[in-house]
């Protein structure tokens, strides 16, 4: 999984590298690796941010930064996303 978010991270595809990272660190919290999760969950939230900020109408900004798997990442990182583009 890492060597995917690797790759990702590589091809530039912040999309891709934000469900990598997300997932895991799920997967790592679920194997006790806490020490480890807090990097990938951050990582995670910079490649939402990254693709927020090239949506141009406030309904796919607001779409993204309001889905659960988004909202799921600020809430591991104990924060709240970013608010929608105005």
């Amino acid at each position: 999984m890492d060597a995917s978010a690797s790759l990702a991270e590589q091809l530039g595809t912040p999309r891709e590298v934000w469900i990598a990272r997300s997932a895991l660190g799920r997967v790592l919290g679920k194997l006790g690796r806490d020490n480890e999760v807090e990097a990938q969950f951050v990582k995670a939230a910079d490649a939402i941010e990254t693709v927020a900020s090239k949506l141009r109408t406030r309904a796919l900004n607001h779409s993204l930064l309001s889905s659960e798997t988004v909202r799921a990442v600020y809430k591991a990182l104990g924060r709240q996303p970013p608010l929608p583009i105005a």
